[in-house]
């Protein structure tokens, strides 16, 4: 089997992000027996430690303002407030 790499684009690093957690945060909670809002906070401190290690210094995320149990999660694990998104339906 051949391997290849290539760079990712925002979307594409997205998409992997939110896989990995979530996937890797289940692992944690079914192996180790620890609720899932832990694991997934288990999981985002491994992650960061690999981005770190690959010059990565920031990361970002976007949270729906009704979702308070996410935000709290995130601000727990060290996420600030930056900004607002608005929307407006025509």
């Amino acid at each position: 089997m051949l391997v290849k790499f290539q760079k990712l684009n925002a979307a594409q690093f997205d998409d992997y992000r939110s896989y990995f957690i979530a996937d890797y945060g289940q692992e944690i909670s079914l192996n180790f027996r620890v609720p899932l809002a832990q694991a997934l906070v288990q999981a985002e401190t491994a992650l960061e430690r690999k981005l770190m290690d690959r010059g990565v210094t920031q990361l970002k995320l976007r949270v729906a303002f009704e979702n308070t149990r996410a935000l709290a999660l995130y601000q727990a694990v060290g996420f600030n407030i930056t900004g607002l998104n608005m929307a407006k339906t025509l």
